[in-house]
């Protein structure tokens, strides 16, 4: 298995990233470079304040910022990250019932170990229910509720009411001429 060597430029942008404030993870994705070989370059060429070039590190915050303040540019990465979620999500259950169709408990021990399983599925179902309902926005009311109001009412208010009824009921019955 050969090992692909982290080029200079490569080392030079990840310390110019990291320089400027960027986490791991967006150093991962920015640079196409694995987790465990980012890590390995910040191990082996830590970056201390004032180390890097101002310019590069001015450049990466720039960069940082203008990537993740426009509107557009945020549209994709929210709707990028509630897809993944989602189909995370979707994974994690589908292993999960498969899992579940196979804990069939013969004594106890194994009893309680379903107990686990279930207990744990739920676990990770609430996380998830959870995750999403944080990441997807929240349904505001836009028209205001009717105000509630109460007023003691009259033996002639009643009576009126009444009345109404009636003559209603009578025109939906065909007898209109009944009341006046």
């Amino acid at each position: 298995m050969g090992s692909k060597r982290t080029s200079p430029d490569q080392i030079a942008q990840v310390a110019a990233l990291r320089a400027a404030g960027w986490t791991l993870a967006c150093i991962v994705q920015e640079t196409g470079l694995s987790t465990s070989t980012v890590q390995r370059v910040l191990r082996q060429h830590p970056v201390g304040k004032g180390e890097a070039q101002q310019d590069l590190i001015d450049l990466a915050r720039r960069e940082l910022v203008e990537r993740f303040t426009k509107e557009e540019a945020l549209q994709v990465l929210y709707a990028n990250l509630v897809a993944d979620t989602a189909a995370h999500i979707a994974l994690a259950r589908t292993r999960a019932a498969e899992a579940m169709e196979h804990l069939v408990p013969t004594d106890t021990k194994s009893a309680a170990l379903c107990m686990r399983g279930i207990a744990a599925h739920a676990v990770a179902t609430k996380a998830h229910t959870d995750t999403l309902r944080h990441l997807l926005p929240e349904q505001q009311v836009t028209e205001e509720l009717p105000a509630l109001e109460v007023i003691e009412m009259t033996a002639e208010d009643v009576a009126e009411i009444r009345a109404q009824q009636a003559r209603e009921d009578s025109i939906l019955t065909g007898h209109a001429s009944d009341i006046d």
